[in-house]
């Protein structure tokens, strides 16, 4: 009769040491990724505020531009997370989704795949780098916003000042701001925003306000 063999209690304390550390590895996992959502750090946040800067700007947009205006969206909203769901709000490809011309704004990935309903007439490998830079500085953005690259803006908005871009007019006491580059280097127009006096209703702004021709700041 052979001899059962001694068990191997170096391999068997072993294997329970790689159980319990991979056991271990996956709840640090599962803790950073709900702890991440909460606080506003997740893909997803990233990939909205992502996908609405292409929305106001285009991919051809510059990417620092994003960054300001994820800065007034979170002035208003306290948390990037919270910026991201204002943002969905705040644009009007979001709110009109499907339905929209460029809705496939609304399909850009995370892992930089030609989204659905890209026009057949363009390039996705020539625009695919300017998604990938807006993707990361969203990402960075989440993980850190840093301070407020134009702190005086509050609103932004379709510029007025030419032809090529959509015309937000801006509210009465609407100042625009130009957050230290020359005219013409951003998409948006940027506004700070002052009461107006008890009793004046300031409800006409002339062309040149609405142009943004009242001064550069």
């Amino acid at each position: 009769m052979t001899p059962l063999p001694e068990p191997n209690w170096r391999m068997a304390l072993a294997s329970r040491f790689c159980l319990a550390f991979v056991l271990v590895a996956v709840g640090c996992c599962a803790f950073n990724f709900w702890a991440g959502r909460a606080h506003g750090q997740s893909d997803d946040t990233a990939l909205t505020l992502a996908r609405s800067c292409v929305a106001e700007i285009g991919l051809e947009g510059r990417t620092d531009e994003c960054n300001v205006m994820w800065h007034v969206l979170l002035a208003k909203a306290g948390t990037p997370h919270a910026a991201g769901d204002l943002s969905r709000r705040y644009n009007a490809l979001f709110r009109h989704g499907a339905a929209h011309p460029r809705a496939w704004v609304l399909r850009l990935r995370e892992d930089g795949q030609q989204p659905d309903g890209w026009p057949r007439r363009l390039s996705w490998k020539r625009w695919r780098w300017s998604w990938f830079e807006k993707l990361h500085a969203a990402h960075a953005f989440v993980a850190d916003p840093g301070a407020h690259p134009c702190p005086r803006a509050e609103q932004y908005g379709g510029r007025c000042d030419d032809s090529r871009h959509a015309c937000d007019k801006p509210k009465p006491h609407w100042h625009r701001e130009w957050c230290g580059k020359p005219r013409g280097h951003f998409a948006q127009a940027y506004w700070s925003v002052t009461r107006a006096p008890q009793g004046e209703s300031g409800a006409v702004l002339s062309a040149a306000v609405a142009a943004g021709r009242e001064g550069e700041r």
